[in-house]
């Protein structure tokens, strides 16, 4: 199985398999299946030999809706878009709203702008009430040249924080648009 980016995931165990180090679930369950799971600890960087790198739950849990959204993308690049549109919804149920905007930036730093604004637009809908959701959506449609759009999601960013270092930050990114 190969992903639309990135490595297969055949080719990654098996640079990952003898690494030693494996990553056990902090949470305990009641279903047996859940105590048997262990995942390959890696960072940002599928060929880091582990040696240097500190490796999170938080790392795991991006990397995972990484290769899910990923298998997503391929879906619909073979035309299965009701299986794409699943995949996505599963990751947007399944992971959190911090994790969901790292999965953004790994699109938008990697150039992806439009992919990042579909996963950006997932999370501010997921979390209506989060002004970083609608801070990284504003700043991808400004990436992307969108800047009415990046005004209007900055804007209510704007509203939903009470943080004024914040504010300031925000009305200096639209000031920059404008500008």
């Amino acid at each position: 199985m190969s992903n639309v980016m990135g490595i297969g995931m055949v080719q990654w165990l098996s640079l990952n398999g003898q690494r030693g180090k494996y990553y056990k679930p902090f949470f305990k369950s009641s279903r047996a299946a859940d105590s048997l799971v262990s995942f390959p600890l890696f960072g940002s960087n599928p060929f880091d030999t582990g040696a240097t790198s500190i490796v999170t739950q938080y790392d795991v849990a991006t990397n995972a809706a990484s290769q899910m959204w990923n298998r997503a993308l391929a879906f619909a690049a073979n035309g299965n878009a009701d299986e794409a549109e699943r995949l996505k919804q599963q990751v947007i149920r399944s992971c959190g709203e911090q994790v969901i905007n790292a999965l953004g930036y790994q699109y938008l730093n990697n150039g992806y702008a439009s992919l990042a604004i579909d996963v950006f637009s997932r999370n501010a809908d997921a979390h209506p009430h989060s002004w970083k959701a609608y801070y990284s959506l504003g700043e991808a449609q400004g990436f992307r040249g969108d800047t009415l759009s990046a005004i209007v999601n900055y804007n209510k960013a704007m509203n939903l924080t009470a943080d004024s270092t914040t504010k300031t930050n925000i009305k200096n990114k639209i000031a920059r648009l404008l500008g």
